[in-house]
């Protein structure tokens, strides 16, 4: 589908893929630096990896460093960027010390990992959207994996917590990208993301539409 719509053979919007994530299972270091080179030769345009569990499941660091460096550093030596799920700080701290791109969600960063990615210059990519999806289609995924009630509980709990880490992301100047997560159900909405970055996020409008901007600027290849 992505290289018809490249080609004009089929409208839609362009398509970056990353094929298939890497995670905890994907093998050793080496397996997973291997991985990545196949990856590249099937065509992704960028490597997806879960350095830390679900916010369902807490966050928690899922992929040992030797992991995440292995893949982030093969992806970077060819020519891909690394695209990072991590919800807490230990996960995302060794993701940008391995020289990942961006970090998705990042629901439990602190401080001192804000600061690390202004060092190190990664994109951050909170998502207000997500958890809203999940929870107004809530009877759509109670009971499907760990949507359990204690799942939805721990979402719920994390809408104050994005907001705050958007915040602070914002004062400590992280580079912040629009992203949505988005899933069934949110299709078509995602410019409600803005809408959440100024209601709940206390961004000017315009701040918010820049992060659209610097977007595609970081994504162009």
């Amino acid at each position: 589908m992505r290289d018809l719509i490249a080609l004009g053979a089929l409208p839609g919007p362009r398509i970056l893929t990353a094929i298939q994530p890497i995670t905890e299972t994907s093998g050793t270091p080496e397996q997973i630096r291997e991985r990545v080179r196949q990856l590249k030769q099937q065509g992704a345009d960028v490597i997806k990896l879960f350095a830390t569990a679900s916010i369902r499941d807490g966050g928690k660091m899922t992929m040992t460093k030797e992991q995440i460096e292995a893949a982030c550093g093969e992806a970077k030596a060819v020519g891909l960027r690394s695209a990072v799920h991590a919800h807490a700080s230990d996960g995302a701290r060794a993701s940008i010390e391995a020289g990942c791109t961006s970090i998705e969600h990042g629901t439990f960063l602190d401080d001192a990992t804000l600061d690390l990615m202004v060092a190190h210059g990664t994109y951050f990519d909170p998502n207000f959207l997500v958890l809203h999806n999940y929870l107004e289609n809530k009877a759509k995924f109670l009971g499907i994996g760990n949507y359990t009630e204690e799942g939805f509980a721990a979402m719920e709990k994390g809408l104050p917590l994005v907001a705050d880490v958007y915040k602070r992301a914002r004062a400590h100047h992280v580079k912040i990208v629009l992203g949505t997560d988005a899933v069934a159900g949110s299709h078509g909405r995602n410019a409600e993301e803005f809408i959440y970055r100024v209601k709940d996020g206390g961004d000017k409008p315009m701040d918010a539409l820049i992060t659209e901007r610097r977007w595609r600027r970081s994504h162009r290849g």
